[in-house]
């Protein structure tokens, strides 16, 4: 599940985001800059497959956007998360 259509960041994204987070905080947490190619590869794909939910799902780039994980995303987490 875990290849290189999902980046390797996918762990640091999912444990970032247990709370609602803004982008920029996010991307900050783990050492991104805030550019919109950065959520192009790393964020939209994990909120396509699911695991990641927007604040405001009808605008992907609403100034106000707060990103959380999911219940797949959770499940996932402690999948990846179990040695």
């Amino acid at each position: 599940m875990l290849n290189k259509e999902v980046n390797s960041r996918v762990f640091d994204i999912l444990v970032v985001t247990t709370k609602w987070i803004k982008r920029e905080d996010l991307f900050n947490a783990i050492s991104l800059s805030n550019h919109s190619d950065n959520r192009k590869k790393y964020l939209d794909p994990l909120i396509d497959l699911g695991w990641i939910s927007m604040e405001y799902p009808e605008r992907r780039t609403h100034p106000n956007q707060k990103y959380k994980i999911t219940e797949p995303g959770i499940n996932l987490l402690k999948l990846i998360s179990k040695p």
